[in-house]
C-alpha cells in the first residue's frame, strides 16, 4: 500500500511524511519510482514468494535486511541532517518492531527446521 500511495500521490504522501514536497518534475517521477515502485516491487515479490516453494528463512531474511535498510539509512540520516518529524520517528519505530517481529519468526522456524 505504501508503494502505491507513492506512485499515486507522491507530492501527498511526501508533505505528510516529510512537511515539503519535490519541485520539479524530476524528482516527483523519482520519488515515483524510488519510493514508489521500489516497495511496490518488494511486496509483490514478497507476495510471490509466499506461494513460492522458498524457505520462509530466505523470505524473513530479505524482510530483515530491506527493512533494516531502510531504518539504518532513516537513523543516519537523523545523526546527520537533525530535525526529524513525528513522522520520521513512527516509521523508524514501525521499521524496527518489523525488523524484531521477522527476527523472533526466523529464530524460531530456524530451530523448527533443525530438527
Amino acid at each position: 500500500m505504501f508503494g502505491i500511495g507513492f506512485m499515486l500521490f507522491p507530492t501527498v504522501l511526501s508533505e505528510l511524511i516529510t512537511e515539503a514536497s519535490p519541485t520539479t518534475p524530476a524528482g516527483v517521477i523519482d520519488m515515483r519510482a524510488t519510493y514508489g515502485g521500489v516497495s511496490a516491487g518488494l511486496g509483490l515479490l514478497l507476495l510471490f514468494l509466499d506461494n513460492a516453494l522458498v524457505l520462509i528463512q530466505a523470505k524473513l531474511l530479505g524482510i530483515m535486511f530491506v527493512v533494516g535498510g531502510m531504518a539504518l539509512g532513516r537513523f543516519i540520516g537523523m545523526l546527520i541532517d537533525g530535525s526529524p518529524n513525528m513522522m520520521i520517528y513512527a516509521f523508524l519505530l514501525l521499521e524496527i518492531v518489523v525488523i524484531a517481529l521477522a527476527l523472533t519468526f526466523y529464530i524460531s522456524n530456524k530451530g523448527q527446521n533443525d530438527s
